[in-house]
């Protein structure tokens, strides 16, 4: 849908490279990432400034991880629409809660777009 301009894919920059990184022995997944990007015309976001991690260290209690603080610091400056992550370990809906982004797995964003939601008491 990216690839098509339904959606704008963002990503931030050491989140490709460490998928980079892990895909380093799997030489056609890699390419195939690779390529997805590519077709996706993603936007690469950079690495948060020391000072921009810091100013989130209040959500740490939301989060498993310290270095998680750089990917939440970026999502807050660019505060898309959703914040897809398919490990709600670290990126929960504590988070999401407590931050004010819309939080969700990359299979729960699909099923709001296919089942349609339904308001207590309709059809």
């Amino acid at each position: 849908m990216a690839a098509s301009g339904v959606f704008d894919l963002v990503l931030l920059e050491p989140v490709r490279d460490e998928v980079l990184n892990a895909l380093t022995a799997r030489p056609g997944e890699r390419a195939e990432f690779e390529r997805l990007l590519r077709i996706s015309r993603a936007r690469l976001v950079p690495a948060p400034s020391e000072s921009e991690i810091t100013a989130v260290e209040s959500f740490l209690p939301y989060l498993r991880h310290v270095n998680d603080l750089a990917v939440l610091a970026a999502a807050l400056n660019v505060q898309p629409d959703w914040f897809l992550s398919d490990n709600p370990a670290h990126f929960g809906p504590d988070l999401a809660a407590a931050s004010g982004l819309n939080i969700s797995t990359s299979g729960d964003f699909l099923r709001r777009l296919v089942v349609p939601q339904t308001r207590p008491g309709s059809l």
